[in-house]
Parts: structure tokens; sequence; C-alpha cells
């Protein structure tokens, strides 16, 4: 009975020093807890029971003690770790948390500590006595500066760096925060807002001017000048000189103002673009009419200009027995032009259409698939061949009357063919068989894949067979079989002696262009990139249309040129008696 009085005791004993020692005390057996292992570190991972565990807080960690009373529980600080008590001849290390929801570790060791750095440290090498030390990030790794240099100190750049620091024989740079900008003075540096800028330190004949940043975060700007400031404008003005030397804001639509004398005209161009800015300009003949985007200027015969919309293109005149052609805007001027011609005028197709020529000589427009017509003689007959491709064209001609054209009463896959005066079917992608001699030449264009309903052609001829017709080419026919053209040549045309053969360009994207015979001289009609000019004789040309319309100016004159505004404005050109102006 005396025995467990004095286990009682002991155990009583061994909980009041705990308690003296400040520690959290909680005595239980936990069976469940493994028992002590012969590692040197102890594990941070043990977890003790949920009524353990709830009785340190956040920031604590339960750590056990054993002896040969019941195991004894404690609460300790996560940062310090669980205590150890190491024998005579043992270094009593600790590791601090390396991370941001770590513990610190404890432990025993018959070698010298090493050193680690936590988190949000950095180790750092004294290289004077060759020692390593643990510093805070921000703070960075310490110097010892001469007692004639400046101890200097810039705080980390970015999340995860750290703070730096360095000697200095000059006053250390001002680390400025952001909105702010650094700037440099005789006894060091200092700070100023970005809008303010750094001063400039002006004499007494001398003028401080400022500008503020013109985008967030540039710094404002501050000099000296001789002469009074120039103004700050808005972003709708622009800064214009007057004659006195002082400079003032203008809006850009009426640009910088001038001054001209009494026999000139005082012309006025408003901007063609946004952003852009308007030109004033004096000019001994009367000011140009200026036209806006979607206008093109036009010649008079008397020198001066008007404007017409850009898609209708400059009129033009023509007689009682002429015809007033059209054609329509094409990219990328997208600007329409007209002329006169004796000859009825070529029609104008679009993608899905050709352009073909009619019995009276004027154009007409027929669907792709049905093809140009044909005009037959009595003993022959019209034949048609459908598309041999999706974007291809049909095609028409004369045949004799013992050659009758193709029935196509075969299944949708197949085409019928002629041989012997027995109608075959053949597959589509094969098309109808040519019998050709020994001295000619097999020719065969096949199908697009894409195209299912379209047939191959086969034929004979003298020539080296030609390519399939690509899709920005058209299938032409002529005395020998076809021929492959690009959409935008059309296809050729055959004219006397004593016509013209003119040509137009395509009017869109995908059209095909038209080729005529005319008794008269062509027309002009402009490439895409050209514009439709008439001279002051009344002949019309072509010039480039960031080079536009020119003119013609007195020797004493300048002649000045405003390139295109945008994509699709044009060159403009005028005579000035005043230098032209430089900027827009």
């Amino acid at each position: 009975m005396v025995q467990p009085t004095r286990c009682l005791r002991s155990n009583l004993l061994l909980l009041y020093v705990l308690g003296a020692s400040g520690a959290k005390q909680i005595t239980e057996i936990d069976e469940d807890l493994p028992t002590r292992s012969g590692s040197m570190l102890q594990t941070q991972k043990q977890l003790a029971p949920a009524a353990l565990k709830s009785s340190c807080s956040d920031s604590e960690l339960v750590c056990q003690y054993w002896s040969w009373l019941p195991i004894v529980y404690s609460c300790a600080p996560r940062d310090a770790g669980c205590p150890v008590s190491c024998s005579s001849g043992e270094h009593a290390c600790h590791t601090p948390p390396t991370c941001e929801t770590c513990s610190a570790v404890n432990y025993c060791s018959s070698q010298p500590c090493p050193v680690v750095c936590g988190f949000g440290q950095i180790m750092c090498n004294d290289i004077s006595d060759n020692t390593v030390s643990c510093a805070k990030l921000e703070a960075g790794c310490p110097i010892k500066c001469p007692a004639d240099a400046f101890d200097c100190h810039a705080p980390p750049t970015c999340a995860g760096c750290a703070g730096t620091n360095w000697c200095s024989s000059k006053p250390c740079p001002a680390i400025c925060p952001d909105g702010q900008t650094s700037c440099a003075a005789r006894n060091g540096s200092y700070c100023v807002p970005f809008h303010q800028g750094c001063p400039a330190n002006c004499s007494k004949q001398e003028y401080s001017c400022h500008s503020p940043g013109r985008v967030a975060g540039e710094a404002g700007i501050n000099w000296c000048s001789s002469i009074p400031c120039s103004p700050i404008c808005k972003a709708s003005e622009v800064p214009c000189a007057l004659a006195n030397g002082t400079d003032v804001c203008v809006d850009k639509d009426k640009g910088c103002p001038i001054s001209c004398e009494k026999h000139e005209h005082q012309c006025h161009a408003p901007p063609q673009c946004k952003n852009c800015t308007g030109i004033n300009w004096c000019s001994s003949d009367p000011c140009p009419q200026m036209c806006d985007l979607h206008e093109i200027s036009c010649s008079r015969h008397d020198g001066s200009n008007f404007c017409a919309a850009r898609t209708n293109g400059c009129p033009a005149n023509c007689s009682n027995k002429e015809h007033h052609c059209h054609w329509p805007p094409h990219p990328p001027a997208q600007q329409g032009f007209n002329w006169c011609s004796k000859q009825k005028c070529p029609q104008a197709c679009n993608s899905t259409e050709l352009a073909c020529t009619a019995e009276d000589g004027g154009g007409i427009c027929m669907p792709r698939e049905a093809g140009c017509p044909v005009k037959c003689k009595k003993h022959e007959h019209r034949c048609h061949s459908p598309p041999a491709r999706a974007d291809g064209s049909g095609l028409n001609w004369c045949a004799e009357a013992d050659s009758p054209c193709p029935l196509y009463n075969c299944s949708k896959s197949q085409v019928a063919c002629l041989e012997d005066e027995v109608y075959t079917c053949y597959d589509r992608r094969d098309g109808c068989p040519a019998n050709c001699s020994k001295h000619q030449h097999v020719c065969h264009s096949a199908p697009e894949a894409d195209c299912p309903d379209c047939v191959a052609v086969n034929w004979c001829s003298h020539e080296k067979c030609p390519e399939a017709c690509s899709a920005d080419e058209i299938t032409c026919l002529h005395k020998h079989g076809t021929t492959c053209r690009l959409l935008s040549q059309g296809c050729p045309v055959h004219c006397n002696a004593s016509q013209y053969s003119c040509h137009s360009p395509p009017p869109c994207r995908g059209c095909t262009g038209s080729n005529w015979c005319s008794d008269v001289p062509c027309p002009f009609v402009c490439a895409s990139d050209e514009i439709q000019c008439a001279g002051s004789n009344g002949t019309e040309f072509c010039a480039a249309v960031d080079d536009g319309c020119p003119v013609t100016c007195r020797d004493e004159d300048y002649i000045c040129h405003m390139p295109p505004q945008c994509p699709e404005c044009v060159g403009t050109n005028w005579c000035s008696a005043e230098p032209c102006a430089t900027s827009v």
C-alpha cells in the first residue's frame, strides 16, 4: 500500500513542475499513439486525439513527454517547437518553420547544429569572419560600411524577393512608392508625384515650363525656356505658332490659323480621318472644293473641281449619239467609273455570273452554270455541258446535225456519252471518252472533289493539253477547244482590224473581267489602285490613288500634296502661293 502512495506523490510533483513552467498539461494514456522511436529528429506530424488537439490554439502544437508516468501532453508555440532534453555532450538543435503553416523542430545531435533559415528568411554569409546567419527577407543581408560611406537599402521588388543593402560614397537614392518618381539633388534624391515631375532649376530670366504626363503612369516634365511656355493642349487640340512667336491651342478640325494677303484666298481642308488635323493655306487661285471621305474630286474644263459620290464616280458628258456607260466601284478605292461609248455598254456582272457578248455587240450577264449563249447555224443545234466543278462555268456550243448532243438519262452519278451512234453511261468523274487520232493528245479535266454533280471533260488536241482551270480562272472556248484565263482578264474577243479591243477590270472580288470591241478608242477604265482624272483639254487618264489627280500651277506657285488620310481616301493636289504645309 505504500508504493502506490509514493507513485501518486511523484506524479503530483511532476505535474506541479510542468505547471510551474507555464505549459498546458493534459494527462492521458493513449494506446493509439505510436511508441517512441530511435530517430534523432522528432516528427511534427503525429496526430493527437481530437480532445487533445482541440485543447491547443491554432498557433500551437501538441507535445508529448515520455516517462514512467502516464503520457503527459502539453501545448507549445509552433514557431518554437516541442522542447527536447538532450544528454550531456549533445547539442540542442533548432530548425525554424520552413513554410507558412509549418512548425519548428527541436532535436539532439552529437554534431554542431547547422544553420537552417526558416520561412521569410534569407541565409547570409559574412566573408569577414566566415560565418553564416539568417536575416528577414525584407531586411536583406546586413552589411558593414566604412565610417565615410552611406549604408543604403532597397526593399524587395517582388513577392518572395529579398531586400538589398549596399555601401555608397554618395547619398542613397530615394526608394519611391507607386505613383511617384525619383529626382536627383546635390545631397541625394527624393520622391515627387508622377504628374508633378522633377523640378527644373531655372534662372530669373527663364520661364519654368511644365507638361503633365500624356498617358497614365507617364511622369510630368519640367524645363526652362527663354520664351513663354507652350500651352498644354487637349487631346482634341493641336498647338499652333502665331506670328508673334507665341503658341495657342486650336481644335484639330479647324487646323492652325494662317494670315493671307488681300489678293489671296484662304483655303481650308477638313480632316479626313479620326485624330487627323485640318489644313489651312493661302492660294492665288480659288480654293479647291475639299471632298469628304465618301466623295471624290472631279475636274472641270476650267481647272476648278467639284465633289461627287465615290461610288458614282466623276460624271461623263456624253452626246446624244453615245451611250453613257458606268462601271460599279471595286476595292480598294471603291470608286465608280463613267465613260461615253458609241457601242452598247458592257455589263458589270457579279460573282455568280459571266460577262458575255450579245448579238448586237453589247454585253449581257448570264448565270455561270448556264454559260454564255451561242448562235448556231440552220444545220446546227445548240449543245450544253454543265460546269465541271462547283465554281466552274457551263459551256454551250454548236454541233452538226449528225452529231446529236449527249442525253443525260443516266443515273445521277453518270453521264450519257455517244459512241458509235449509241449512248453509253460513264461515271461523271471519268467523263465521256474522246476518240482521238495518233497525232492528237487526249486531254482530261477532272471535276472538283467537292462537286458531286460536276462532270469530267475529255477532248482531243493537237497542242499539249491545258491544265484544268483553277478557282481564280474561267474556261474560255476557242476554235481548237477551251483554255483557262484569269477571272480578272475575262475571255478574249476577236475584233476587226478597224476596231479597238477594250477591257474593263472586274467590278468586285470573284467577278469576271469584260472584253469587247469598239469602233472608237477604249474608255479609260482604271485599275483598282488608280483613280480616273480629266485633263484641262478634256482628255481622261488614270493616276495612282495615293498620288491623286495632278494639277497645273503657275511657275511662282507651290504644288502641294496631301496623301490619303484613310484606307479608302484619295490623295489631293493643289496650287499655293505659300509654302505647303508639312504635317497633318
